[in-house]
């Protein structure tokens, strides 16, 4: 399982990123928190996530479980479902 920020555009998912970040205080400032995240969750457009799942894999894996944190926002699970449309 991996966090997954995803949009149509790589601008929709900093926004999510934005949003998922502002929603608990923390330590680090945004950038940082980002750079963070992003080593251990898929952040992007659907084509940018897309080609991140492909390098899972080349690596072997089977299956993922994209782990979605902005529970009131729905477009994201829509956006998964054109995301898996396109790796088929």
């Amino acid at each position: 399982m991996t966090g997954c920020l995803i949009g149509d555009t790589r601008a929709d998912a900093l926004e999510r990123a934005r949003q998922l970040y502002e929603r608990v205080q923390r330590d680090a400032d945004f950038d940082a928190w980002l750079d963070g995240y992003a080593h251990r969750a898929l952040i992007g457009s659907i084509d940018e996530v897309a080609e991140r799942l492909r390098e899972y894999e080349r690596a072997g894996c089977e299956r993922v479980m994209l782990q979605h944190l902005l529970h009131t926002d729905l477009e994201p699970v829509r956006l998964i479902g054109r995301l898996g449309q396109q790796l088929v």
